[in-house]
C-alpha cells in the first residue's frame, strides 16, 4: 500500500496513543475504533473512500542486541482486537515519524467479519523497548 505525504499536524483530537505513554516492551495492540461509517474517523466528517493515515512516531528504541519492531495494521471481530488479522506492516529500524495509508473499505473486504481495527506493535529480541505515539489523520486532500 503506498504512503502519502501528510500535511496535518497531529494533536489530541486525532491521537490513539499519547507521546508520554509508557515504553512498549511486549506485543501491544492500540485500538483505532470501529470499522463503521464514518469509517474509523475521529473527526466529525465522513472519510472519503474509507481512507485514513496512521501517523506514528517511534522513539527511544533499544537496539542493543537482537531487538526487532514491527507496526501492523490489524482488524478483528472483537473490540479488544483479539485474534487479529494483519493487513499492512511497517518495520521500524530507527527513531522517527512513519505513516501508513489505510483503506478501511479494503480492510473490510479482506476481513469481512471485522468490526474493529487498530495497530499491533510487535516487538522481539532480548530486551525490546520502544516508545510509540500514534494518530489517525485524514489523508492529504481531505
Amino acid at each position: 500500500m503506498p504512503n502519502s505525504v501528510n500535511r496535518f499536524v497531529p494533536d489530541a483530537a486525532y491521537r490513539i496513543r499519547a507521546a508520554d505513554a509508557a515504553a512498549i516492551t511486549a506485543d501491544t495492540v492500540i485500538s483505532a475504533g470501529e470499522l463503521v461509517s464514518p469509517i474509523g474517523a475521529p473527526w466529525n466528517d465522513a472519510v472519503k473512500d474509507g481512507k485514513v493515515v496512521v501517523f506514528f512516531k517511534a522513539s527511544e528504541l533499544d537496539t542493543s542486541t537482537d531487538e526487532t519492531y514491527v507496526v501492523n495494521v490489524i482488524t478483528s471481530a472483537a473490540a479488544n482486537l483479539s485474534s487479529p488479522a494483519v493487513s499492512v506492516s511497517k518495520t521500524i529500524t530507527a527513531a522517527g515519524w512513519y505513516e501508513i495509508l489505510v483503506d478501511q473499505v479494503s480492510l473490510l473486504k479482506e476481513d469481512p467479519d471485522a468490526k474493529y481495527w487498530g495497530l499491533q506493535v510487535d516487538v522481539g529480541g532480548t530486551t525490546p523497548s520502544i516508545k510509540i505515539e500514534a494518530y489517525i489523520l485524514p489523508p492529504v486532500g481531505k
